[in-house]
């Protein structure tokens, strides 16, 4: 059985936040990757894009895919 985890947080810039928090909060997600893959339950671990990058240039909606409605 697979499980996703997804977080979900204001998108802060790296000058809000500093440098120091940055490499704390990567130092922590690596040590918790670490973990899960010893313990072979680590499928992935891949990042999704930035909210602004969620829509084509143009500003059309993107379409809703599997769930579109006919």
């Amino acid at each position: 059985m697979r499980y996703t985890l997804l977080l979900h947080y204001a998108e802060e810039s790296p000058e809000s936040i500093g440098d120091d928090v940055i490499a704390e909060g990567m130092r922590r997600m690596s040590a918790y990757a670490a973990t899960l893959h010893a313990a072979e339950v680590l499928v992935g671990a891949e990042v999704l894009q930035p909210s602004a990058s969620g829509r084509p240039s143009g500003g059309s909606r993107p379409s809703r895919g599997f769930y579109r409605r006919p």
